[in-house]
């Protein structure tokens, strides 16, 4: 018998309806992390978007550096793929070059409030604007 999570239906959808923006809330080890690494992989990889069109924002630095190797990783992954279809490898490989002067966006909240200058999520909101 296989685990399956009691919000599995939820969870199918933030990887795959693309048209809606979502926020994840949960506690820790619930499989966020997981949960965006597949929705990010499936967005490059189904073409909607690229690495630079995406914005990922933790609450820490770890948080951050893992998703980040965690997407690295899964494109590799893609990319070295001979049963996936060739267009998914190519945008695979594509978002792993991303083009001079552009960088993924995944960045901890901290950073993006300028280390402390600002206060919670209201600075967070006002430093995105």
């Amino acid at each position: 018998m296989t685990f399956r999570p009691t919000d599995e239906a939820a969870r199918e959808r933030t990887r795959s309806d693309f048209g809606t923006s979502l926020v994840l809330e949960a506690g820790a080890g619930t499989g966020k992390t997981t949960l965006l690494v597949d929705r990010i992989e499936a967005l490059v990889r189904s073409g909607t978007a690229r690495l630079d069109q995406i914005a990922a924002v933790t609450f820490s630095e770890n948080a951050a550096i893992t998703m980040k190797l965690r997407v690295r990783e899964r494109l590799e992954e893609a990319r070295a793929d001979v049963r996936a279809p060739a267009i998914e490898r190519e945008r695979a490989s594509n978002a792993l070059r991303p083009p001079a002067g552009t960088a993924p966006r995944v960045r901890s909240s901290a950073r993006l409030q300028g280390r402390g200058r600002g206060r919670g999520g209201h600075a967070l909101c006002r430093g995105l604007g």
